[in-house]
């Protein structure tokens, strides 16, 4: 039958997976694994797609009647084919998540992933951390011993750059 076919990738169970992050990129995602009662890693995939030229799978094709008889002389099987697409799961990076309680998302472009630490009550005062990792998992910046941590938030790009004109314009007018 066509459609999607899942096949196995191996080398992570199910089970130590905690959260999947894709990216906005569409072909990188990252998984939050458990590796102890209280050790927990951020593991960064690349999807790629492995080249499958000239090869088809056919299926046949039954068009279902319900509450009719099919006459089997006017009944003609049809086939379908498509190509089957193969994809290889590359394991980019794995890093050790210090914080017992974390928070982890991408930013809106799928450039940047951070994970942090998170307050449980109000009164927590425990130290916290902030990483930030390119697409790739390679560390880009850290922030460790923050007390009081419980959110954290990417800068909106901008769509486009203002002109010269307007920027000026912007900076006489910001303060109205």
């Amino acid at each position: 039958m066509l459609g999607l076919t899942v096949k196995s990738i191996g080398g992570c169970p199910s089970e130590k997976v905690q959260e999947v992050h894709f990216s906005g990129v569409g072909n990188i995602f990252c998984t939050v694994e458990q590796d102890g009662p209280s050790r927990y890693s951020v593991n960064f995939y690349m999807i790629q797609k492995i080249s499958n030229e000239g090869q088809t799978t056919t299926s046949s094709y039954v068009p279902s009647v319900k509450g009719r008889r099919i006459d089997k002389v006017l009944h003609t099987e049809k086939y379908l084919s498509a190509v089957e697409d193969t994809y290889e799961f590359r394991k980019l990076a794995k890093h050790e998540v210090k914080d017992r309680k974390w928070t982890a998302k991408w930013d809106e472009t799928g450039r940047f992933f951070v994970i942090h630490g998170r307050k449980t009550l109000s009164i927590d005062k425990a130290q916290k951390s902030i990483k930030i990792y390119n697409m790739f998992g390679e560390l880009v910046d850290q922030h460790l011993s923050l007390i009081g941590l419980d959110q954290m938030h990417f800068r909106p790009r901008p769509k486009d750059i203002l002109k010269g004109d307007k920027l000026k314009k912007l900076k006489k007018e910001y303060k109205k």
